[in-house]
């Protein structure tokens, strides 16, 4: 079974792409951590801060199925990047100037129509109604942890995925074929009185 890790990779630091330790080739967005067993192992190298997580990777443990339903969220709006608006376009009263010109004494002023920005909207987005903001999937929930809906995404790729706590704001991964870890979110606090 191969299991493509570039979708893992991201602008992680000096990590952009997989990198072998040991007896794994591994990638990682700085959110979700994989690994897969190298046929070969190899030197081992100076180990990156991410890996130092799996030293503590234990087999032993209860393994849940990954999680299939997302608990949804509020996120600005993609389709209008959160203006509520369907389209912007050039002001009709200044041609997208800003300015108007009185008809009386020649003078330019700011244009009362779109309030000297030169754009105008023309009407409501179709995706929020002009809400600005729009129900998505937002996490799943591991237990009590919270991992973000596209880390979710990304590790339901995997073959079997499972998971089990590891460390605070971390669990392990397991999947047919390698290992990982996954970030979770950290809850939102709330103060005492």
């Amino acid at each position: 079974m191969t299991i493509d890790l570039v979708p893992f990779c991201g602008d992680c630091g000096n990590i952009k792409k997989p990198f072998a330790q040991g007896d794994f080739l591994w990638a990682t967005n700085n959110r979700v951590l994989v690994g897969v067993p190298l046929a070969t192992p190899c030197e081992q190298q100076a180990k990156p801060n991410i890996l130092l997580m799996m030293d503590l990777w234990r087999d032993d443990v209860d393994w849940q199925p990954w999680p299939t339903v997302a608990i949804d969220g509020l996120s600005d709006c993609r389709e209008c990047e959160g203006s509520g608006a369907a389209e912007v376009e050039d002001c009709p009263d200044c041609d997208g100037h800003g300015e108007t010109r009185c008809v009386h004494c020649n003078a330019d002023s700011q244009c009362r129509a779109c309030g000297g920005s030169g754009e105008v909207n023309s009407g409501t987005c179709p995706q929020c109604n002009g809400k600005k903001k729009i129900v998505q999937p937002h996490h799943v929930l591991c237990g009590a942890n919270q991992v973000a809906w596209e880390s979710a995404e990304l590790i339901r790729t995997l073959p079997n995925p499972q998971w089990c706590e590891a460390l605070t704001y971390c669990l392990y991964l397991k999947f047919d074929g390698g290992r990982g870890a996954v970030a979770t979110l950290i809850p939102a606090t709330t103060k005492g009185n």
